[in-house]
């Protein structure tokens, strides 16, 4: 290097090499190359489309229009490679001078942005830069502070051979302040061996709960457990310890999960890990959990729980492809009921006893649906003669059409006693052994049912359509078909089979809903979410197979929603639809109402429903 006396350097060198710490008073800088100034926003645009350049060499990316950046290395932070590279290339690729001429040049790429864009860009690349433009910094690595202190100057003004030097030891300031070190008269830095960048490093997941195992059943069992962050949830199981080959995924991104094996078979030992990353791709893996699943027909209760499921006015033809399967008592719907008492057929009978005659070909229970929305006017219930009508018509169609029995649907404004009036009498007209059901709305009077329960076989309360609003008094957003309560001013299923239960019926003859339809809730995009009104719900249902892709099983609320983006869909999936039943069964009730077969078609919905009950019920 040629030393040249003070009088001979550039403007540029001038500033930078005085005896005294340089102060920027312009918002200028001159560069030689270009023989013009403009402003150090301008030059900082070009340090950081360098150090962008750099980064992809390193091994990130660099975003130039978002002011982006990712290092390499799983993004934990600035790693030591990451910063030599970097460091690397400010040193020795980053400018090129020109010592005779006092010439300072930049080989940069073209960027894409204005010269006002440093204040978002990433904060590793904010610290280099700062360092650059104000000449040197304190670097606390463990903590990720900097702390600018521009020391004086280390050099005589006749004693800076070259630009390069200079910028050298502004690294080597940088490298010191970080734990590092600096060999000012041989060009040589050594790293730390640990750095965290800005912010340290991302904390791995940890376990806060779990993983545990409930409700044991003959087919497998609930397995839950809980981070202490977001995560992803995955359950990989198996029947030999250390070989996995079933797995459960879950890809949402939240603190606690819980999955449940279905495909299991009787008293069987089982094994499994729960898995899953965080969002910084952090993984983490449980020890082997194990359990043995109950004998068939055995697990956490007592009761036969029954499928009740709709075939909704299906024109049935021999060779339908009805996985009959896929519950124990099919509700074929339905017939209606004039207010003279007379039967309204909706749909072709002989259609109609074709489905009855394959359902119980298949082993199972074919019931009549006798009303449904709108298909019973009431004018005959309130009368003796008009209740006689109808139970004697109702009492031959299921006599003499061989059906198994019926379930009664009236979502009419009904006097309890006439309710009460018309089981006694349709349970004196029916053959010994006919079943007969009722589904009720929620809403419906207990009285409806309480005092005639002794007369029939059950009563299935349809637990979906709960979601309320702000204007209901609800205070936080809830799925539908919800099983449990979230917070007290919304439904649940078990809150509202409590109430029939006080009312003196058996849980035995009680079952509940699983909606195999999606219902929307706009304004909200997840259950649980405090409601401030604006809220609003789509009366429409949705088929559960129209929408699959982005489905969050909520422990909490025992149901399954879809996060859009201004709202959320839920429904019963497979999951969660296990879930009710086993909780059915462990907690001895009767059985679960669908509502309805057809919305469910072509998916794995009705396989896993049929080998539940292969294993559970009878």
């Amino acid at each position: 290097m040629v030393d040249r006396p003070l009088s001979a350097l550039t403007p540029r060198e001038t500033l930078l090499d005085t005896d005294e710490v340089p102060v920027l008073v312009s918002t200028e800088v001159l560069l030689a190359n270009r023989n013009q100034r403009v402003p150090i926003s301008a030059f900082v645009e070009l340090i950081e489309d360098r150090i962008g350049a750099l980064i992809v060499g390193a091994g990130g990316t660099y975003d130039d229009l978002a002011r982006t950046i990712t290092l390499p290395a799983g993004g934990a932070g600035m790693t030591t490679e990451a910063v030599q590279d970097i460091v690397g290339g400010m040193v020795s690729g980053a400018l090129g001078y020109n010592d005779a001429g006092g010439v300072l040049t930049f080989t940069l790429p073209a960027h894409g942005h204005g010269a006002n864009s440093i204040v978002d860009f990433a904060e590793e690349v904010q610290d280099i830069l700062g360092a650059m433009v104000s000449g040197a910094l304190t670097y606390n690595d463990a903590t990720g502070k900097i702390t600018f202190t521009l020391p004086a100057h280390a050099h005589p003004s006749t004693g800076v051979t070259d630009f390069l030097e200079a910028v050298q030891d502004i690294v080597g300031a940088m490298i010191v302040g970080a734990g590092g070190t600096y060999n000012d008269a041989t060009g040589a830095i050594t790293l730390p061996a640990v750095g965290g960048g800005a912010g340290g490093t991302d904390p791995v997941p940890t376990f806060v709960s779990g993983p545990s195992v409930s409700t044991i059943t003959a087919t497998g069992a609930t397995i839950s457990w809980s981070m202490s962050e977001n995560t992803t949830g995955n359950t990989k199981w198996g029947t030999a310890t250390g070989v996995y080959p079933n797995v459960i995924t879950e890809t949402a991104l939240l603190p606690s999960h819980s999955q449940i094996i279905s495909t299991a078979t009787a008293s069987t030992p089982i094994f499994g890990r729960v898995y899953g990353v965080d969002s910084a791709n952090q993984p983490y893996e449980s020890a082997e959990f194990t359990f043995t699943t109950a004998a068939a027909g055995v697990g956490g209760g007592t009761s036969a729980v029954k499928i009740f499921q709709n075939l909704v006015d299906w024109q049935y033809q021999a060779g339908d492809a009805v996985n009959w399967q896929s519950a124990t008592d099919w509700m074929i719907f339905s017939v209606g009921i004039d207010n003279a008492g007379g039967l309204v057929h909706h749909f072709d009978q002989t259609k109609r006893n074709a489905a009855r005659q394959a359902c119980q070909a298949a082993g199972k229970r074919a019931l009549l649906t006798i009303g449904g929305v709108g298909r019973a006017a009431v004018g005959w219930m309130s009368t003796s003669s008009g209740r006689n009508t109808a139970t004697t018509n109702i009492a031959n169609i299921i006599n003499n059409e061989g059906f198994d029995g019926l379930t009664t649907n009236f979502e009419e404004s009904l006097a309890s006693a006439d309710v009460n009036a018309f089981v006694t009498q349709l349970r004196s007209k029916l053959n010994a052994g006919k079943k007969m059901y009722a589904e009720v709305r929620v809403n419906d009077p207990i009285a409806w049912y309480a005092p005639v329960i002794g007369s029939m076989d059950g009563v299935n309360l349809m637990t979906f359509n709960l979601q309320n609003l702000s204007g209901d008094g609800a205070t936080v957003s809830s799925c539908h078909n919800a099983l449990y309560r979230i917070n007290p001013s919304v439904e649940g299923a078990e809150f509202r089979l409590g109430q029939w239960e006080a009312a003196g019926i058996p849980r035995s003859k009680l079952s509940f809903g699983a909606a195999h339809y999606w219902r929307r809730m706009y304004g909200r995009t997840a259950p649980g979410q405090t409601l401030g009104g604006g809220e609003s719900l789509d009366f429409n249902e949705y088929d559960y197979k129209d929408y699959q892709s982005g489905r969050i099983y909520h422990a909490a609320s025992g149901a399954t929603y879809i996060a859009e983006a201004s709202s959320f869909l839920s429904a019963d999936d497979p999951q969660s639809t296990i879930a009710k039943l086993n909780y059915a069964k462990a907690q001895g009730y009767g059985g679960m109402i669908i509502w309805y077969y057809q919305a469910a078609t072509g998916t794995p919905m009705h396989s896993e429903m049929a080998n539940w009950i292969a294993a559970n019920s009878a």
